[in-house]
């Protein structure tokens, strides 16, 4: 919070790994950013409210999903989506993103985005991407960060259009 500056942009991303059961780290899923002890409410105290303080401007970002070696995913409402529409913040709807890439890709393939604790392919870690992964990840953030428009920002998103995933041979 000390190194925020005016005009600054926050891009806040929880929820991926964020799955504590300690009392001492649980949120709530449910309940809006207006009830203590909900992630909302977390979300927004310790983020939107202390970076609008600030001067700067948040822009939320939904979890990754995690790799599934089925290929089949759970559908979910995050709180995420709807604090931004609550308090005025944009989105960047990573779950979205991520689940629709990869869906094209197969999981056959999405094994490659992520980390493995050792060579041996069944140790794919399916929560945390690799370098490559957070490359691919990095690209759909600024690609978002583009069409959101955001004044100030978007304009200055250049040389987007080399997905990494584009491979050519």
């Amino acid at each position: 919070i000390n190194g925020m500056k005016q005009g600054d942009y926050l891009l806040i991303g929880f929820g991926h790994n964020d799955e504590k059961t300690e009392k001492e780290r649980y949120t709530s899923p449910v309940g809006d950013y207006m009830t203590e002890g909900t992630f909302a409410n977390s979300l927004y105290v310790n983020y939107i409210r202390k970076a609008r303080n600030a001067g700067c401007y948040p822009i939320l970002c939904t979890p990754i999903v995690r790799r599934s070696a089925s290929g089949e995913w759970k559908a979910t409402e995050l709180a995420v989506r709807e604090l931004g529409k609550a308090v005025g913040t944009p989105v960047i709807d990573m779950t979205q993103l991520t689940r629709d890439e990869y869906e094209k890709l197969g999981s056959d393939n999405t094994i490659y985005l992520h980390a493995w604790p050792s060579n041996n392919k069944l140790s794919v870690d399916n929560t945390h991407t690799n370098i490559w992964g957070a490359r691919v990840n990095a690209y759909m953030i600024m690609s978002a960060v583009k069409e959101l428009n955001i004044s100030g920002l978007s304009e200055n998103v250049v040389n987007i259009d080399n997905n990494p995933l584009d491979y050519k041979e």
